[in-house]
């Protein structure tokens, strides 16, 4: 699986998605690769890297569209997380999100995958809230 960095964005909240940030290039590719054998479509992985990757996932653009989702995250205190994956980017490091419903084989697999690869910050921003993963085993 070959995915472009930084090609999406997102302009809400990122609901039914796991994200972990990932140290290099040969970490993402590795995780790539394991979804891929887990059958993981490609449409569903985003993959964020630098100052581009920060901007693509956290638009702070000038429109309505932009100041709503801003808006709703603060009140929703969601911009520590979201600031959980922007500093990272900034730092050259990666931050990959797949799209996956809980619970299913699909949901354990993309977790294995970031697991194997020693992710840091693995979370799960589904529908009622935020599930932290970086302490399960």
């Amino acid at each position: 699986m070959n995915i472009t960095p930084n090609e999406q964005h997102f302009t809400s909240y990122p609901q039914d998605h796991m994200l972990g940030v990932l140290q290099g290039a040969e970490d993402v590719q590795a995780l790539l690769n394991a979804l891929s054998v887990a059958e993981i479509s490609p449409q569903t992985v985003k993959v964020f890297t630098g100052e581009a990757g920060a901007r693509a996932f956290d638009d702070t653009g000038h429109g309505v569209k932009s100041w709503l989702t801003h808006t709703s995250r603060a009140i929703n205190n969601e911009q520590s997380e979201i600031n959980e994956y922007t500093f990272p980017l900034e730092q050259g490091r990666y931050v990959v999100a797949v799209n996956v419903h809980k619970p299913s084989a699909q949901f354990n697999a993309v977790l294995q995958g970031f697991q194997a690869q020693a992710a840091s910050s693995i979370k799960y921003l589904g529908r009622l809230g935020i599930e932290d993963f970086r302490n399960h085993p």
